[in-house]
């Protein structure tokens, strides 16, 4: 919210279930990160950058944020697994993206492994073979 012509304004929309407002890359600037649920545990994340010109907060790229992965996304997985949490797919699904997204890679790749052995359940084998891919990738460089 900013102040616009007497009007407050909104600068910021987004249907999220929890945020992260942190400097969430090492920049010395805030940005949010908003933690929307999927389904189960699983949660997407999209993470907001103040755009100065456009005096706004503006979409960026996940993987512009390790750091936010390895504080705040790996840590919550890594909770529900040693919890005994069910469904187990989703949580070796989201532990793995954010392996991957925190440039864990070889720490995601067997957990990647682990939701391929469970089968038919959610999500499908599909986004577990991309993060494969993404991660097999990373590490051939």
């Amino acid at each position: 919210m900013r102040p616009e012509n007497g009007k407050i304004e909104s600068t910021f929309q987004t249907i999220a279930n929890k945020f992260t407002i942190a400097d969430l890359n090492g920049d010395k600037l805030l940005e949010i990160a908003a933690w929307i649920k999927e389904t189960g545990p699983l949660f997407k994340y999209q993470i907001y950058h103040w755009d100065t010109s456009a005096q706004q907060f503006k979409i960026d790229s996940n993987d512009r944020y390790p750091r936010f992965f390895k504080q705040s996304v790996i840590p919550y997985y890594e909770s529900l697994l040693q919890n005994g949490q069910p469904p187990y797919r989703m949580v070796a699904y989201g532990l793995s993206y954010a392996y991957v997204y925190a440039g864990e890679y070889k720490q995601a790749l067997p957990m990647i492994e682990k939701g391929l052995a469970m089968k038919n359940q959610y999500p499908p084998d599909k986004e577990l073979l991309q993060l494969k891919s993404m991660a097999q990738q990373a590490l051939q460089k």
